[in-house]
């Protein structure tokens, strides 16, 4: 799940579909679209540095996912 904002240029999943499966949703917008994620699926979290994607891995926990992950440094 790519948490990086619309403003950032290139969506990692334009560039690595394949390797990364998943979609791009703004960390703006993950409260307001947790119920569109499975909570029984592990998610993993990128962004452009680390920030955005440990802080909505932190909120998907504090929701109720079990399995989250972020990668760190982006």
């Amino acid at each position: 799940l790519d948490l990086r904002p619309l403003t950032d240029s290139k969506v990692l999943i334009d560039a690595l579909p394949m390797a990364f499966p998943g979609r791009h949703l703004p960390l703006e917008e993950l409260p307001s679209q947790l119920h569109s994620l499975q909570q029984g699926e592990p998610v993993l979290l990128y962004c452009q540095r680390g920030v955005r994607s440990k802080a909505g891995g932190q909120l998907l926990l504090k929701a109720g996912f079990q399995q989250v992950a972020h990668l760190q440094g982006g």
